[in-house]
């Protein structure tokens, strides 16, 4: 039999994220938590600045399980502002109880100035302040973001090895399918890895309603999600949770909360995914027939249990491609069943078996072996 890309399934559970901005989490918004948490991320990540509400929204989510990246400088004119930053990152280390799960550098700098010495001199300011605060010594330190993803601007940077545990990707595509915007997904984690060899943090990625409409928007974007994990990314945040670019609709759900097919899309493959840390056994299976595009990826749960994910990388429209009908032979017995977790939990029970024939469109389908 044939081995394929597996990963166990906690790895794509706990790289789901989603970018947030903590004002918006207020007492009075009763809406927010609840629906933050019905969608069951255990990441975000988003502005915090050294206001007491701020952090008390921080805390909120702390208090939820659910860990914060905070970004803790703004590009103003070409200038970063280090001691606005530097009380940012204190007031977070003073405030009990909260979840880090890292602080980020620059934010897209290179958009504004190409003084890559400059941006290097704060990332080293950054690293040896959060380095010498006894309490922060274990909290990742999160690389800074480029702009349009712009080659020169990593070379620029060069290796920041020494001030950084884990780099950063802003992924974006416009309207193209989820592994192509000006360069392929490949290339784009090829080059952040300029600045370090460690793992990736792709802290903005999404597709806006306007351009792309919502069905293809929920497709495309877990779509996205699975192949930037089965790629090697560590953790990766949606832009966005709430609408907040007029104009632009990238939100799982709108300004009244209204939740968009992305919401439940997103939802689904939470759920489905969810697991423990743990000791997996990979699936032994071969794929048989061709499709344009076909993908796939295995979920291995410590239950025992395998989730088949299948796709197909082609271009995507509000309706569904034709369906390319793929056979799965597997090693020995299990019980079989399809989940399409894009649009709906509804579950399709096979007879059990040592295969199936699995129809195979330009959304997620998973064959559940178990």
């Amino acid at each position: 039999m044939t081995t394929l890309a597996q990963l166990p399934a906690f790895a794509l559970y706990d790289a789901m994220g989603v970018n947030v901005k903590v004002q918006e989490a207020s007492a009075s918004n009763v809406q927010y938590m609840p629906t933050l948490q019905e969608l069951g991320v255990r990441h975000t990540r988003g502005k915090v600045g050294a206001a007491k509400d701020d952090l008390g929204r921080v805390k909120a989510l702390s208090d939820a399980g659910i860990g914060h990246c905070f970004t803790i400088v703004q590009t103003s004119g070409g200038t970063l502002d280090w001691a606005t930053a530097q009380k940012n990152i204190a007031a977070a280390e003073n405030y009990p109880g909260l979840k880090i799960d890292g602080f980020e550098g620059p934010n897209e700098f290179n958009h504004f100035s190409s003084d890559y010495a400059y941006e290097r001199d704060f990332i080293k300011k950054m690293h040896d302040f959060i380095r010498s605060q006894s309490a922060l010594a274990q909290t990742k330190i999160i690389g800074p973001s480029v702009y349009m993803r712009q080659k020169p601007a990593y070379q620029g940077l060069g290796n920041i090895s020494a001030y950084v545990d884990r780099g950063c990707l802003h992924y974006y595509t416009g309207a193209k399918i989820p592994t192509q915007s000006a360069y392929s997904m490949d290339e784009c984690i090829a080059d952040a890895h300029i600045l370090t060899p460690a793992p990736l943090w792709v802290t903005e990625c999404g597709y806006d309603q306007t351009q792309v409409g919502p069905r293809v928007q929920a497709k495309y974007m877990l779509r996205m999600a699975v192949e930037l994990v089965r790629r090697g990314i560590e953790r990766l945040h949606i832009f966005e949770f709430v609408d907040i670019m007029p104009g632009h609709e990238y939100g799982l759900v709108d300004g009244s909360f209204n939740k968009r097919p992305i919401f439940t899309a997103v939802k689904n493959l939470i759920a489905l995914a969810k697991d423990v840390s743990g000791t997996t056994t990979n699936l032994d299976y071969q794929l048989s027939g061709t499709a344009t595009g076909l993908s796939s990826l295995v979920l291995n749960k410590t239950d025992g249990s395998h989730l088949l994910v299948l796709w197909r990388n082609v271009a995507s429209k509000e309706a569904n491609v034709a369906p390319a009908q793929i056979k799965v032979n597997l090693a020995k017995s299990a019980n079989l069943t399809i989940i399409r977790p894009t649009f709906s939990t509804s579950v399709n029970t096979l007879a059990s078996g040592t295969g199936a024939t699995v129809p195979v469109d330009d959304e997620l389908t998973v064959l559940r072996v178990s």
